[in-house]
Order: structure tokens, then C-alpha cells, then sequence
């Protein structure tokens, strides 16, 4: 059906050794060679950090298309020329190089494909080359996920894809929301996405909560109807048949029987089993090469549980061989022949022998990935067979040998990488494991940072809030400090985006940071943190207290004389007298602000905030003007800033430029203007998902309606927008947005109501202290006051 064009989303369930890994694997390989057009990739999960790797397996599934990680050069193994996926990258999902795809190994791949320098490979340079784009603010996970989809989906116009994703168990949460989301768009596309996952692991839950894969496979089954295909149902009679009948044999019914007594029908057991009575002689094929058994076999010899299997097969093994296993085991599931080769001072081609030889095609208790590059080197991926072989060797060596083999593979691991932040998560891990507190917390500050700029903001939490707690295990001196304020600080962003404004959590780590910051003399990550505190105050209306914060950062800035930090300060000074209405005063910090701002120096402002800083500014300087009664001026400025951020080509700053100048709009009464202003913000802001300049533009767009003529439709569309700043729990503007909805009420004819929500609004605003609308918000309470 999916290669008709009828996408479809499935599962595959199992317990441990129930052989999910194997059949995807499988099915990828069939697939492939039955449909010579068809692209199948495949994605995991991992055991140890899959959790904390943001997007792992469909970073893996991107690459896999692109030709990275395959044996052969430009993905002429499996996946799609990378000038196509350049193509589609560029056109569909252009934040996705560099956060889930190396743009610079696909430019590198895609201009030897491309025919010329053609546009896409222009866009594509200037793509690569622009590292500020991961730092944007502005963008939004779920624009991430959306671009995703639209790659996924031009791809599959050229060619059908098979997507497996193996061990959903240990997802992180980003995956499983981007799983989601691409089963409800992939409708109509000749696309496949087949995930396997543990049962068990996902009944057991997470963190105490309901494991988030659960939910999610529940609502992909309500879309497709597909329900899980069970594996654990192999472990019967009937499997244990069709294994045996593979090949010719000669195995009776006795046999069958005592084999299914045996093991079960457990696959991995089985199997295993199988291949240890091969390999003691007690199977053996006669002369017609048919599979026959020994006479009499001593099955009460033979092991009774899987872990017992594995422990007779490793046992064979000669001492060096278990020793490259030993370490391969303490990196993970899957591991790289180089980084074993380092730890053991082996030259990585004997590694590459005896991993592919003996350990691969004779025993059978690895197997080869593929390559990946890191560090600008070439590493070989192997993966165990089975994880139960991995945990059985990990577990096989005591605390000071896993220690130290941990504190190796970190070693090497780092020189590899170097400063590669996708690797932070598992070097934090080993160096956790060989009780190198200060390196792992450093590491899973590193891990949150990259989990931030993949827009994974629980992920990002989670490691900053990991780092917290084992700095908490080292002495207190001032570099511990020192990370404590930085660890904290960096919390404050993805709390704010996933908690809400005035959530406690997120109060406390600006609370925590700052106050650490000034026991150390106001280090620079301080006065970098004292900007977005003030922004963070005004967004919840905490003007007063704002004012206290803004004015320490000006008196920093003028200590320092760092131009940037003037910037910053001169900016916060203004928008905060902005709001307590002076306006005079915040005329005159934006002044120093214009004055100070260069664009070619200060360009970076945009990623950091998420808006152009010149039209930041301007949008305040715009409403002052006008409360000041310089209307010509205001429209002037309306106007520029307008023009700079359709130039700019920064969506956040069209947004915020837009939402601005309808609240402009509003001011002026001009229903009309107001009209078509929301009607181009609303739909870019539903695009990326600006939910604060969305609910900003709703508001203002459900009182022009109501001055429209349209009261109702104006109403049920503020409930909406009021709805949407609840749940982003922001109290900016709020005080005037109450004034709209009152004008609304009035013309609805609920006057009572009415009169009680404009007093309301006058009343939050001398609670918060947003003075800066008092006079527009006098005005509609007293047009709607009984004459």
C-alpha cells in the first residue's frame, strides 16, 4: 500500500531477544532488492544515552540518505543521491543542516554530484557557512519537525522510503514527538515508517511517569489502524518449525519437541542454542547436506538460559578477542574499531581483522554498521549481535574494571571527537562511570547546549539539571561556582520555553544564577544573563523589579565599556521605561540604542533574541512616539521598520514587526489598517509557531473585528487568543489586551461585563506597573461608561 501512495506507520513488539532488531534489518534488505527504486534507512535508538541524544535515529535516517555512514562513496549503496537531498534540504528544511545533517560533509558530497553551480548549491554554501542560524531563539521545534516532514515527503515524490526505527524504548522525547508528528503528514505519500520497541521497557514507564512512547503509538494506531505486530508471539512451536525447515533437515519430532521444551521458542535462545550444538557436534549435516541430530544428545548439559548460552560462546574465545570485547562492551551496543584499538594500543586494522574475521563471520557475536566520520577521521561501526551480548560482557568485569576501561574509551572518544558537541552525552557518561565528576558535568553542559540548538528543550533540562546535581558532589570552591551560575543560567532557557514565564522552576534558576553571579563579582556570563533577566521580568510584567536588573546592567556596562553590553543595556533601560511609562526617558534610551547599534557588528543580537535588534528597538521607539503625541513620526517608524524586517528574511522579526504594528493600529483606531496587518502575521506565526506574537496579533485582530461590525466573531476569537497566552502564561500587554476585550464585550452588548473587565485591566495595570497604555485604556473605559 505504501509504495501506491497509502503512507502507513507500524510496530513491531517484543521482548529482549524476541529478534525486533534482526527482522527490521531484514525487512529493510528484502524490501530494497524486491523494489530496485525504493530507499529504506535505518534509525536506533540508543540504550545508555538514547534519551539525552536529541533526534538520534532520524539523524541517523537523514544521513543514511544523504550517503553518510555507508561503506560507499555519495550513497551509492543506499538512499538518495546527496544532490537530491541538498536539493530538498534547501528547498523544505534548511534548519535542518547543521542541526540534524553536517552541512558541510553534504556540500562537500553534493557539489561533486551537482551539474555546475546550480542555485540550490549556491543557497547550500551560504547555508553551511552561516553557524548563526543554530543559535536563533526565534525557531521552534515544531518548525523543525515540520521541515522534516517536508524533506521526507519530496524525497519520497522521487523515490518510495522505508524508515525503521529500532528501540523506541529509549527514545528521547523529541523523537517520539517527531514520530507524531510525521505520522499525521506523511498521508499520501509513498512512504513506509516501521518502529520496534520493547514492550516491557515501555509498560514499566519513565521517571516514574507513563513512558511518552505509549500515548504516542496509541495515536498512530488510531490514525492507521495498524495494531502492534506482536513478536513475542514467535516464542512457540511454530517458530521453532520454521527456523528448523529454513534448510534441508533430517530433525524429528522428538527433537522438535525437547528443543521447544528446551528454550521455549525464544528466538535469540534458540538460536543461540542451536548454533553452540553445531559447533560442539552434536548437529551436523550428512552427505545429501541435510541437518541431522547426534543419536543421543545430553540435553540436561546443555545450557538452560540465554545468558548461559552466551557465557559458553564468549568462553571459547581466545583472551584477546574477549579483551577487544571487554572494552567494545563498555562503550555501548554499538562501537567503533577505532576507539577500541586506541584503548588497547592496537593498530586499527588488527582490530578491523579480528572484528569482521573471527568475531563477525566465525562467532557471530558482532557485526559491521558501517563508517562515520568524526573529528574529520574515519570510524568503523560495529554493533554486538545482540544487546543481551553486550550487557553479558559489561557485566562480566568488576567496578574497577569498568572504571577504568571507562576512563580509557572517554579518552579516546574525546580525542577523537574533539570538540564535536554531538558527543557530549557519551562522553559524559564514561566519564561519569570512571568517576570524573568534573569532566562529566562539563560535558552535560555541553549536551544541553546541543540539545538547545536542536530545539529538544526537555533534553536540554535534563542534562543541565544532571550537571547540576553531580557538581554537587565536588567541593565548593570558586570554579565550581563559577559552572553552578553558568549551568543554572543556561536551565533558565529551555524551562522558560517548556514551563512557561512565571513557572517557579524558572524563576528560581534566574534567581539562583544571578544571586551566584554577584557572590563572584559579576563575572561575564553575569552581565550576559542580566539582558535576558530583564526581558524575562517584563514578559511577567514585573516592570518594577526589571528596573532594579536593568539599571545593575548599565552600571556593569559603563564599568567594562564592553559596546555590546552597552547595546544590551541601553536596550533593557529603554523598553523598561517604556512599559512604566516614561515615555520621555524611553525615547531617550532608545536614542543611545539606535545610536550605538551597527548591524554588520552587532548582527548576532538576532539569533540571540529571535528579532533584527534594530526593528527590536524600533517597535518601542514606534509606540512612544505615538503616546507622545508625534503621530507622523510613529507612522515613519512604522514603515521603516516594517521595510528592514520583510528585507531581513528573518521570520521572528516579520512577526514581531507585524504584531507591533497592528498594536500600533489599534491606537490609532484604524480598524481596517489593523485588519490586514493580523491577517499576514497571523498565518506566519501559525507557520513557526510564535505563540506570543501570535496571541498579540489575535487580540488585536478580534477588536478590529468587533469594530468591524463583526462583535461575536471577534469575541470567540479573543477567547482563543486568551486561551493560548494562558498556556503560555506571559502577563506583558495584558493590562491593554483587557481594555480590547472590554471594547469587544461592549459592542457584544455585555455592558456589565463589560464596565467590570475595563476596571480590571486599569487595576492590573497599577499592580504590575505597566503604565506606558493608561491613557488609550481611560479612554475605552470611559466610552463604555453609562452616560
Amino acid at each position: 500500500a505504501a509504495l501506491g501512495g497509502e503512507a502507513r506507520v507500524i510496530f513491531i513488539t517484543g521482548e529482549a531477544g524476541s529478534g525486533e532488531t534482526a527482522l527490521l534489518e531484514e525487512f529493510g534488505r528484502s524490501a530494497e532488492a524486491a523494489h530496485p527504486g525504493l530507499v529504506a534507512a535505518l534509525g536506533s535508538c540508543n540504550a545508555y544515552i538514547g534519551a539525552g541524544d536529541p533526534y538520534l535515529p532520524f539523524r541517523q535516517i537523514l544521513e543514511q540518505m544523504a550517503g553518510e555512514g555507508q561503506g560507499e562513496p555519495d550513497g551509492a549503496r543506499r538512499g538518495h543521491a546527496p544532490p537530491s537531498v541538498a536539493r530538498a534540504l534547501v528547498a523544505h528544511g534548511p534548519d535542518l543542516l547543521g542541526a540534524m545533517l553536517p552541512a558541510d560533509t553534504l556540500l562537500e558530497r553534493a557539489a561533486r554530484g551537482a551539474a555546475g553551480d546550480e542555485p540550490w548549491l549556491q543557497q547550500l554554501r551560504r547555508l553551511a557557512a552561516d553557524d548563526r542560524r543554530l543559535a536563533d531563539v526565534s525557531l521552534q521545534q515544531r518548525s523543525l519537525f515540520e521541515q522534516y516532514a517536508r524533506v521526507l515527503c519530496a524525497l519520497a515524490q522521487e523515490r518510495p522510503l522505508l524508515l525503521c526505527l529500532d528501540d523506541l524504548q529509549w527514545a528521547d522525547l523529541g523523537s517520539i514527538n517527531l514520530l507524531l508528528h510525521l505520522g499525521r503528514r506523511i498521508a499520501g505519500q509513498p512512504l513506509l515508517i516501521v518502529g520496534a520497541y520493547r514492550s516491557a521497557d515501555v509498560a514499566l514507564g519513565r521517571g516514574g511517569e507513563r513512558h511518552p512512547l505509549e500515548p504516542a503509538v496509541h495515536e498512530l494506531q488510531r490514525i492507521y489502524g495498524e495494531p502492534p505486530i506482536d513478536l513475542s508471539a514467535a516464542a512457540s512451536r511454530h517458530f521453532i518449525d520454521a527456523l528448523l525447515d529454513q534448510r534441508p533437515n533430517r530433525l524429528d519430532e522428538r527433537f522438535r519437541a525437547t528443543l521447544y521444551r528446551q528454550t521455549g521458542g525464544q528466538p535469540l535462545f534458540t538460536v543461540e542454542l542451536l548454533r553452540g550444538m553445531r559447533e560442539r557436534g552434536d548437529l551436523s549435516y550428512d552427505e545429501e547436506g541435510r541437518l541431522v541430530a547426534r543419536p543421543e544428545i545430553d540435553w540436561d548439559r546443555l545450557p538452560a538460559k540465554v545468558d548461559a548460552v552466551i557465557a559458553e560462546r564468549i568462553g571459547r574465545l581466545e583472551h584477546p578477542d574477549r579483551e577487544l570485547l571487554w572494552v567494545a562492551s563498555v562503550e555501548g551496543e554499538e562501537f567503533s574499531a577505532e576507539v577500541a584499538a586506541q584503548v588497547l594500543g592496537l593498530d586499527a586494522g588488527e582490530a578491523l581483522r579480528r572484528l569482521s574475521g573471527r568475531l563477525d563471520r566465525t562467532h557471530h557475536l558482532v557485526r559491521a554498521t558501517g563508517v562515520r566520520l568524526a573529528g574529520g577521521r574515519r570510524l568503523s561501526r560495529y554493533r554486538f549481535r545482540h544487546f543481551l551480548i553486550q550487557r553479558y560482557l559489561y557485566r562480566s568485569l568488576d567496578a574497577a574494571e569498568r572504571a577504568h576501561w571507562h576512563e580509557r574509551v572517554h579518552a579516546a572518544l574525546a580525542a577523537l571527537y574533539g570538540e564535536q558537541s554531538e558527543a557530549a552525552a557519551e562522553l559524559a557518561r564514561h566519564a561519569e562511570e570512571a568517576g570524573r565528576i568534573d569532566l562529566a558535568a562539563g560535558h552535560l553542559r555541553q549536551a544541553g547546549d546541543y540539545a538547545l540548538r536542536l530545539l529538544a528543550n526537555a533534553e536540554a533540562a535534563e542534562h543541565y539539571r544532571r550537571a547540576l546535581a553531580l557538581l554537587e558532589r565536588l567541593p565548593e570552591t570558586r570554579e565550581r561556582r563559577l559552572q553552578e551560575m553558568g549551568l543554572w543560567a543556561s536551565l533558565s532557557k529551555p524551562l522558560q520555553l517548556t514551563m512557561g514565564y512565571p513557572a517557579a522552576e524558572v524563576a528560581r534558576a534566574f534567581e539562583r544564577a544571578v544571586q551566584l553571579g554577584r557572590t563572584l563579582g559579576s563575572p561575564p556570563e553575569l552581565r550576559e544573563l542580566l539582558g535576558r533577566y530583564v526581558h524575562y521580568l517584563a514578559t511577567r510584567g514585573e516592570h518594577r523589579a526589571a528596573r532594579s536588573v536593568a539599571d545593575e546592567l548599565l552600571a556593569l556596562a559603563l564599568q567594562v565599556e564592553d559596546e555590546m553590553l552597552l547595546l544590551d543595556a541601553f536596550t533593557a533601560k529603554g523598553i523598561n521605561c517604556f512599559y512604566l511609562g516614561e515615555l520621555d526617558a524611553a525615547r531617550d534610551w532608545i536614542d543611545r540604542a539606535l545610536g550605538h547599534y551597527d548591524r554588520a557588528r552587532h548582527d548576532g543580537l538576532t539569533y540571540a533574541y529571535g528579532i533584527e535588534h534594530s526593528v527590536h528597538i524600533r517597535a518601542y521607539a514606534m509606540l512612544a512616539c505615538w503616546l507622545l503625541g508625534e503621530a507622523g513620526r510613529a507612522r515613519e517608524i512604522q514603515a521603516l521598520l516594517l521595510a528592514d524586517a520583510r528585507a531581513g528574511g528573518h521570520p521572528h522579526t516579520l512577526a514581531f514587526a507585524l504584531a507591533f504594528s497592528a498594536l500600533l493600529e489599534s491606537l490609532r483606531r484604524d480598524a481596517a489598517a489593523a485588519l490586514a496587518t493580523t491577517a499576514e502575521a497571523i498565518p506566519l506565526c501559525e507557520e513557526h509557531s510564535f505563540r506570543l506574537m501570535l496571541g498579540l496579533s489575535q487580540c488585536v485582530r478580534s477588536w478590529a473585528l468587533s469594530a468591524a461590525g463583526a462583535p461575536a466573531e471577534g469575541l470567540a476569537l479573543y477567547q482563543v487568543a486568551r486561551e493560548s497566552a494562558e498556556r503560555a502564561q506571559v502577563q506583558v500587554l495584558m493590562p491593554y489586551l483587557g481594555s480590547l476585550l472590554a471594547e469587544i464585550l461592549w459592542r457584544c452588548g455585555h455592558a456589565d461585563e463589560a464596565r467590570a473587565t475595563a476596571e480590571g485591566a486599569l487595576a492590573l495595570a497599577e499592580q504590575t506597573g505597566e503604565r506606558c497604555l493608561l491613557q488609550p485604556m481611560r479612554r475605552i473605559r470611559d466610552d463604555i461608561l453609562p452616560a
